[in-house]
């Protein structure tokens, strides 16, 4: 997905992973003037914010390119760009009509690390486990397809949670948003790629959760953002999961529902049809998405995440007219909740080394024994790796997408038992 250049900002469309990147090249891309025409190549049309291996691609193509033996096209047409994320596709029966629904996501390479080891923004405006989901509805006979993208996102701020004892919990430090430069680059290059940006932000309202939440809050509030439409470019919205469950999730949960479905309505969802010609024509267009960050932007997120996409996909069902009424087949929620457990697990697998907390949420929509001992192993497991294991990991990923020609190290690690990263941020 992504915002048409020659509209508004707040229009936003999809597109696939192998879109082309200069439209003027008409399929073939041209390296120099007077140089032979030669097809665009999947590596370079791929998105390279999701390239996994942009920097061992990039290293390959030119040091081909420096020996002369072969073509820098030729080299180019064998790399095959690598994404880390999460893809799986189910379909389940509506009044004798086949509902398949597909979730594909996509982690950013700006900002890539574990759990504890990589917070917030970097310089640049990246932020830490940066995802791009996208639910993709596909009915067999109807001639639409349909989609709805969603982002999650560490809390856009230069904040850390450094490990230095072996407390359950480690103190959160936060910048206060003084220099508010990189919390701007952030939110412009979201505004430029999709549109109007809703923030749902699920932090806690005390302790450190809550003085990052102050402090996320004020950086928004100064931010000089534009107007699309008419409307504020930013929009935030905050939701106290864990305090709200606790209560066993009262009133508030009923007001985020409604809220939910008068943002989803308002931001809308990609469709696209099929003419008698069969040529694609999109019918509709996505104008903003949802931000959606929790502390670690994986168990709250997903919970939030899930109730948002399945309000988008009641609307494209309806739309698409498979169904009528006001709620969907109870065998379709459940596959829907299905996909987003196990998305949530994957993700949560990159990021923590586990999988999710409050699986049992999303899969079955409330909390159960089994869920509840679930999450106690997890947690143990997550505080085990975090103290003496991540830091080997961190290291792998610093290695694998990190820039530089000489990494530093560090002479010895921090800590008898603490396991810190040997590259410094």
């Amino acid at each position: 997905m992504m915002v048409n250049d020659e509209q508004t900002v707040s229009e936003v469309r999809f597109c696939t992973a192998h879109e082309r990147s200069d439209p003027n090249t008409d399929g073939c891309h041209v390296e120099e003037p007077g140089a032979a025409e030669y097809p665009i190549t999947c590596w370079q049309t791929a998105d390279k914010r999701f390239c996994w291996n942009q920097l061992p691609g990039k290293t390959l193509a030119a040091a081909v390119k420096a020996k002369g033996n072969v073509g820098h096209h030729d080299i180019q047409s064998v790399i095959l760009p690598l994404v880390c994320g999460s893809f799986e596709s189910m379909q389940e029966s509506i009044m004798n009509t086949t509902v398949k629904v597909t979730l594909i996501a996509r982690t950013s390479i700006g900002r890539v690390g574990i759990r504890n080891h990589c917070r917030g923004l970097d310089s640049g405006g990246e932020a830490a486990n940066f995802i791009e989901t996208e639910q993709v509805l596909e009915i067999p006979g109807c001639r639409a397809m349909y989609s709805f993208v969603i982002i999650r996102g560490s809390v856009p701020l230069r904040w850390s949670q450094p490990l230095v004892n072996l407390a359950w919990n480690q103190r959160i430090q936060v910048n206060e948003p003084t220099d508010i430069t990189p919390v701007h680059r952030h939110f412009a290059r979201l505004l430029s790629r999709y549109g109007i940006i809703t923030v749902v932000d699920l932090l806690g309202t005390s302790g450190d959760e809550g003085r990052l939440k102050a402090c996320f809050k004020k950086a928004l509030a100064s931010l000089p953002l534009p107007r699309m439409c008419g409307e504020k470019g930013v929009r935030y919205f905050q939701y106290d999961v864990r305090t709200e469950s606790q209560r066993g999730f009262p009133a508030q949960l009923e007001e985020l529902r409604t809220w939910s479905k008068s943002e989803v309505c308002q931001q809308g969802y990609f469709a696209n049809m099929l003419d008698d010609r069969a040529v694609n024509a999109a019918i509709r267009m996505q104008k903003g998405v949802f931000r959606v960050n929790c502390k670690d932007c994986l168990d709250r997120t997903n919970i939030i995440q899930c109730l948002l996409a399945q309000i988008a996909l009641q609307q494209q069902i309806r739309t698409a007219k498979a169904q009528y009424g006001d709620s969907m087949s109870p065998r379709v929620v459940r596959m829907h909740r299905k996909l987003w457990a196990n998305h949530g697990d994957r993700i949560s697998l990159q990021y923590a080394g586990t999988g999710a907390l409050r699986r049992d949420v999303v899969r079955v929509g409330k909390r159960t024994l089994t869920g509840l001992l679930r999450d106690g192993r997890v947690a143990l497991t997550r505080y085990v790796r975090a103290k003496f294991s991540d830091g080997w990991a961190q290291d792998g990923l610093s290695l694998w997408t990190l820039n530089n020609d000489e990494l530093p190290v560090r002479n010895a690690r921090r800590g008898l038992c603490l396991n810190h990263p040997s590259f410094p941020e």
